[in-house]
């Protein structure tokens, strides 16, 4: 497991790929994304916040963390546009 610090990789980890410096905002390809490029985040958070989210893990037949992280943000990104359709209907009603 790299060593991080304040959420970014420190010298000599693994994420740094050896260079010391932490690859932010790194791009690659994936192989289920043609043509499109991702980008490293990382995220820390008190032992018992995993504990519920490996949890919901379990629950959800979900099989790695990041797999539960996109199925968040995916969740997130469906509330805001609900949100935003909802505001875009009171003005319009207004």
């Amino acid at each position: 497991m790299p060593e991080v610090m304040d959420g970014i990789p420190t010298a000599g980890s693994a994420a740094t790929g050896g260079r010391g410096v932490p690859r932010v905002g790194s791009r690659r390809r994936t192989a289920g994304s043609p043509g499109t490029a991702s980008r490293v985040a990382q995220v820390r958070r008190a032992a018992d916040d995993f504990a519920e989210l490996e949890k919901v893990m379990r629950q959800l037949h979900l099989s790695s963390t990041s797999e539960a992280l996109r199925a968040g943000i995916r969740l997130l990104v469906r509330d805001a546009a609900e949100v935003a359709a909802a505001d875009d209907i009171g003005s319009f009603l207004r």
